[in-house]
């Protein structure tokens, strides 16, 4: 169960934000059904806190695989999770009209044992907000984490930034901007980070401080030719088109969906 406690009178401004940002997490949360989305089970009010019930995971993370198979899991294991949560943003995308804008490892949890085969769910829409349309309202400001506050206050170019998730994961166009971006094409881009991790182990973007981070992803700074050569061309396909750093040129998820890369594991599920 997810709490969020109320009427905490040591810092009652920070709590009735982080109340308003769980309401706005729950009513997005509640209009999606999909079977690689974690499911909302129900909400209790009470005068004390909001209570919010889903599934118990017992298989971790995504993240948490990782830190076993350090060169990246298996190759039909990642090929199931990538086909897993490119249906995972299909639904979002296209049924639901909702974009993540925080999609991770942390954020991909398993059902099951994953040694076991365990399916993938994501979760945690704590930033994910409706794509625009005519009755939405603007896209609400999202709140920073340590990592883009600090890009932020440390580096006078860019004293304000979008980037509400993780930085590592974040879009170029993300950086940039200074106003909450609703595009799913920044939930491809961080497709693309995760697939990277999944398959060789580790991101493509990393670094400690958080200004040459911002700048290795603004610059493209990665290793393509390192990767192409230690993973297969399907795979490499579907990276080199997630993290394209013109979004109208990045694939969707549907694009992915239909990649030859995708298409062993809908084939290989066809014959079980």
């Amino acid at each position: 169960m997810k709490i969020v406690r109320k009427n905490v009178t040591s810092d009652e401004m920070g709590n009735e934000k982080l109340q308003s940002q769980f309401d706005h997490e729950l009513s997005v949360w509640r209009c999606l059904s999909s079977p690689f989305i974690m499911p909302l089970f129900s909400v209790i009010e009470t005068p004390y806190a909001t209570w919010a019930f889903t599934e118990l995971f017992c298989g971790g993370t995504l993240y948490d695989a990782l830190t076993v198979h350090q060169q990246g899991l298996p190759p039909l294991l990642a090929l199931k999770y990538a086909y897993q949560l490119a249906s995972a943003l299909r639904y979002l995308h296209q049924d639901a009209r909702v974009v993540h804008r925080d999609v991770k490892l942390e954020n991909c949890v398993i059902d099951g044992s994953w040694t076991d085969g365990g399916n993938l769910k994501l979760c945690d829409f704590g930033l994910a907000d409706f794509l625009p349309g005519e009755d939405t309202p603007p896209p609400r400001q999202t709140y920073l984490t340590p990592e883009s506050f600090a890009l932020g206050q440390n580096d006078k170019k860019q004293k304000n930034t979008a980037v509400g998730g993780s930085l590592a994961y974040a879009a170029p166009e993300q950086i940039k901007s200074t106003i909450p971006l609703l595009d799913t094409a920044i939930d491809m881009w961080s497709y693309g980070v995760v697939m990277h991790a999944l398959t060789i182990g580790e991101l493509p973007f990393s670094d400690a401080f958080p200004g040459r981070l911002r700048d290795m992803i603004l610059e493209e700074r990665w290793d393509k030719s390192r990767f192409s050569g230690r993973v297969d061309p399907e795979v490499s396909e579907v990276v080199m088109n997630c993290l394209r750093m013109e979004s109208t040129l990045r694939w969707i998820a549907v694009d992915v969906l239909g990649s030859q890369w995708i298409s062993l594991y809908c084939d290989s599920a066809k014959k079980m």
